[in-house]
């Protein structure tokens, strides 16, 4: 649920600023801000098929829950929320009268959807299966 509105919020956000600002500075920051996305997307796409790739060091079924459990891990900080630091990069620079805010709102909504995943995932005992 945290990608989805990290990622999905920041297009959002990206395409707004394009479509709904009418000044040059507004545009050229919703530009940043979906140049940003893309570089990040494909970042976490390249190692999300790294990931999915890596060969199974699995001997028996518990082994490949181990192995399982450790790639879920390594895709979900594959998919960290960079778009989020855009947006603030892209407010904190910008000159935008009334928009910037957008960006820091957005920023804010998915900075406390990543942490709260980030809590309920290291709330989560894991314990081996007999």
């Amino acid at each position: 649920m945290a990608t989805v509105i990290g990622y999905g919020g920041a297009l959002g956000v990206g395409v707004w600023g394009l479509l709904g600002t009418p000044t040059p500075e507004g545009r050229r920051a919703a530009v940043t801000m979906l140049a940003g996305l893309a570089l990040f997307g494909l970042l976490a796409a390249a190692a999300i098929v790294f990931v999915a790739r890596r060969p199974a060091i699995a001997i028996d079924e518990q082994t490949l829950r181990a192995d399982v459990m450790m790639r879920r891990e390594d895709a979900t900080l594959a998919l960290a929320p960079y778009p989020m630091l855009v947006a603030l990069v892209v407010a904190a620079g910008g000159h935008i009268p009334g928009f910037d805010w957008h960006f820091v709102a957005y920023a804010v909504v998915a900075g406390a959807f990543y942490a709260r995943a980030w809590w309920r995932h290291h709330q989560t005992e894991v314990r081996p299966q007999p």
